[in-house]
């Protein structure tokens, strides 16, 4: 199985949630392809070296191939990571790392 994860950045605070996701994929022997720009941020930022077998950083370079993609983020990253992978037909999971999304601030005003 192959996976890519797509991010921005996430909070301090979520770094355990992150580790423990990274630790399931090298432990499970999944491909992870992993947004360059995220990876970055995670190692230089949060000190934190995520598992992955190779990097992507746009479209251009995104394997088709993977079965899914995980979007580690909010609303904003979420749609973010459906512009990188564009036209191919692969399904994108959401990972909320925030506390409020865009369904609950709908909820809110309702």
């Amino acid at each position: 199985m192959k996976v890519a994860v797509f991010g921005t950045s996430v909070s301090d605070n979520f770094v355990p949630v992150l580790n423990e996701f990274f630790q399931f994929l090298n432990n499970e022997k999944i491909e992870v392809q992993l947004y360059e720009p995220f990876y970055t941020f995670l190692v230089d930022d949060l000190k934190t070296t995520p598992y992955y077998t190779s990097l992507f950083h746009s479209f251009k370079d995104f394997d088709e191939t993977n079965n899914f993609i995980f979007s580690v983020g909010g609303d904003g990253t979420f749609l973010h990571s459906v512009l990188n992978i564009r036209n191919f037909d692969i399904p994108v999971i959401g990972v909320n790392s925030g506390r409020l999304g865009f369904w609950q601030i709908f909820r809110q005003n309702r």
